[in-house]
């Protein structure tokens, strides 16, 4: 049987890793039906498409590091279980809400603000506590 050191960040990492799959996909259709090679061509879907992308390679993988870190220092599952799962959430949340407001030129932009805020709030308190647990310890390797 196989032992895995860090199964929850290998589960959210494997779901993120579809979400990505799925999101070039949505890009290399769009390219195709346009016949755009390089760029968006001035073709605004393609465009969304393209930056909903590359939002996504911007925030997941330094997320998914602190998840990783989180779980190799034995923080709680049910935390390392929200964070990943809020990740999820967020970054498809925005992909959807840039996507669907490009397609449907709507000036609903309601779900990509909820998903940044998820995902800003996810990255402040990731950093801060990264930051806190790191001085701290490192405080008390001095004592």
């Amino acid at each position: 049987m196989l032992t895995l050191t860090t199964p929850i960040t290998l589960l959210y990492a494997g779901m993120l890793g579809i979400v990505y799959g799925i999101l070039v996909q949505r890009i290399l259709v769009k390219r195709r039906q346009y016949r755009v090679s390089r760029y968006d061509g001035n073709v605004p879907e393609l465009g969304a498409r393209i930056r909903a992308h590359s939002n996504f390679a911007e925030y997941v993988p330094l997320l998914l590091l602190f998840l990783l870190l989180f779980e190799l220092n034995n923080l709680p599952p049910l935390l390392l279980h929200a964070f990943g799962l809020l990740l999820v959430l967020a970054r498809i949340y925005h992909a959807y809400g840039l996507i669907t407001a490009e397609s449907t030129q709507s000036k609903n932009y309601r779900p990509r603000q909820r998903a940044t805020f998820i995902t800003m709030t996810l990255l402040i308190s990731a950093s801060l506590f990264a930051l806190i647990a790191a001085l701290t310890a490192h405080t008390l390797a001095w004592l």
